[in-house]
């Protein structure tokens, strides 16, 4: 076979690259051949452009991309899920204090790599397999810097190190559930539906916000989703792998979070139907074999701690009762308000609401084994007076998909009763559908787009930093309560006190002082009447507007018998 010469020059850079690398990474050449990085990219390219030569020509891209129309376009819309959490994923860190649950998670792991030992002080302190993948995470971040010279000891990084990378670890999850809920739409009701249903849950707030903070619910969801897709997997083919897999599955998930275990109800459903009772029989045990495996691996704490772990749930319980702050008479109004204001709106739950229905009415077990967590789920979690918008979370691909598929069946029912009518009817079904559907998807895109708008606008805590070294004279001393604000290097003196027992005394407390900056926390304190106001910062819910909390900025007068501040 002839051998082009084109081939010929791709072959002899591969091997030189190669050859390059080989020897820099034995110490030759060091003062004249590139850097590893380099020559490691340089090799990469030389392969990909020998690749490149086997991709479709130009004529054949059509029916390229027609035949893998589907997976290309549901990795465009995981790439979306990627692109709109990145922007500011650690922005805050060192600028405001560190959420409580995030602390709680990162400190866990932290701890972790300090001694060796687990934490179990609440039922969230080891998440199952989120935990080890918080760890791996973590791991893999500390790797890169021990490889670009840092030489200090785990026990010597901030909590917040901890926090970044399992941050990052929660956007990879987001971006597989995208996917996972892509799939399962078109299994269940065709690729539209399936695409349709993974950009919702790529772009809208209640995803966005919940997979960017350090939190088990990220790991659930994808279990959860994951255990579903490899149930209707196995209900059309009856392989016993995917069984096996969607038990697991199941298991990992409730290993994450104990109101996950609705997840093994699909997979018993899908087990369950079809073949002899022996046959059934032996499937489900299968099932709930992989299960129990799953959930003892994963989380040992069931059963090496069993004691301690029913006291926490016990714990968690009581913490959820109808005296917290966050109680409610209606939990279930406020799935639905959550997931109308920061999900796909009402529009789509409706439509979810009556594909719901009409899975209920029939004897499709698909419908089934998709139907029959999110049902139990909701069931369960609204017996709790307390809810938290992470909590509707693992809600939000099962809504995607019902309604994507609801808005899938309407649009082609609505084609079908316009075919063959008078010219009138068909004008008025062509313009009627457009109008629909944008009806529908207005409300999670435009949430979407001032998602993402608002995470890539400064957030507050730099309008702050920036106004003080504008406007701060050098010298001047500027109070701040501890955790807020990242100030090291100015000119001016910076004083950090605990500004609530400040605010709360005399004011002869900010004598020597001459500017007060108050996080939105310490709003109204009667103190701040005695100060001078200068500025307000706002965060702001419209498109472009900034994140973060609200501060304002206070002018420390001179307080009589003290002197002046420096």
């Amino acid at each position: 076979m002839r051998v082009s010469s084109t081939t010929t020059v791709t072959t002899l850079l591969t091997v030189l690259a190669a050859a390059a690398l080989i020897f820099r990474l034995a110490g030759f050449g060091l003062a004249w051949l590139p850097s590893v990085g380099v020559l490691t990219l340089l090799l990469a390219s030389a392969h990909l452009a020998t690749v490149a030569r086997r991709a479709p020509r130009p004529r054949e891209w059509p029916r390229y991309f027609s035949k893998h129309a589907f997976a290309i376009a549901l990795g465009l819309a995981v790439v979306l899920s990627l692109i709109v959490r990145l922007p500011g994923l650690g922005g805050d860190l060192g600028h405001t204090p560190l959420d409580i649950d995030e602390n709680r998670l990162a400190a866990s792991i932290k701890h972790f790599f300090d001694t060796g030992q687990f934490q179990h002080l609440t039922v969230e302190h080891y998440p199952g397999a989120v935990f080890w993948l918080f760890t791996l995470a973590s791991f893999l971040y500390y790797l890169r810097d021990l490889t670009s010279g840092l030489e200090v000891a785990p026990s010597q990084l901030s909590i917040a190190a901890f926090v970044l990378a399992a941050r990052m670890a929660n956007v990879l999850l987001a971006a597989a559930t995208v996917a996972i809920t892509g799939l399962i739409g078109r299994r269940v009701s065709g690729a539209g539906a399936g695409l349709l249903a993974a950009v919702v849950v790529a772009i809208v707030p209640l995803s966005v916000e919940t997979t960017t903070l350090v939190r088990n619910d990220p790991g659930m969801a994808l279990a959860v989703t994951s255990a579903i897709y490899a149930a209707l997997v196995f209900y059309e083919n009856k392989r016993r792998s995917w069984l096996v897999a969607a038990g697991v599955l199941a298991g990992v998930a409730t290993g994450i979070k104990y109101s996950s275990v609705f997840a093994i109800a699909p997979v018993l459903m899908a087990a369950g139907c079809d073949g002899t009772m022996r046959e059934r029989l032996e499937r489900s045990a299968l099932a709930v074999l992989g299960f129990c495996a799953a959930i003892g691996i994963t989380n040992h704490f069931v059963w090496a701690d069993f004691p301690n772990f029913l006291r926490q749930l016990a714990a968690q319980v009581a913490l959820t009762a109808s005296g917290h702050w966050a109680a409610t008479a209606n939990p279930a109004a406020f799935y639905v308000m959550i997931l109308d204001r920061f999900g796909p709106g009402w529009p789509m739950l409706l439509l979810a609401a009556a594909f719901a229905v009409y899975g209920l009415s029939t004897r499709k077990i698909p419908l089934w084994v998709f139907l029959s967590f999110p049902l139990l789920y909701l069931w369960f979690m609204t017996k709790r007076p307390s809810q938290f918008p992470r909590w509707v979370y693992p809600l939000l691909p099962f809504v995607a998909v019902a309604g994507a598929s609801a808005l899938s069946a309407a649009v082609t029912f609505v084609r079908a009763r316009a075919a063959g009518r008078p010219r009138r009817v068909s004008i008025a079904a062509r313009l009627a559908i457009p109008l629909f559907v944008f009806a529908v998807l207005v409300e999670p895109v435009w949430s979407g787009a001032v998602s993402f708008s608002r995470r890539v606008t400064p957030p507050t805590h730099t309008l702050v930093e920036a106004w003080l070294e504008a406007h701060v004279p050098p010298g001047n001393v500027v109070v701040l309560d501890v955790n807020w604000l990242d100030l090291r290097g100015s000119q001016f003196v910076v004083r950090r006190v605990d500004l609530d027992a400040l605010l709360h005394g005399d004011i002869e407390g900010l004598a020597g002082s001459d500017w007060v900056v108050v996080p939105e926390i310490y709003f109204g304190n009667p103190m701040l009447r005695r100060l001078g106001f200068v500025q307000r910062f706002h965060s702001e819910q419209s498109f472009g507007g900034n994140v973060g909390y609200d501060y304002e900025v206070y002018a420390v007068p001179k307080i009589p018998g003290h002197a002046p501040g420096f």
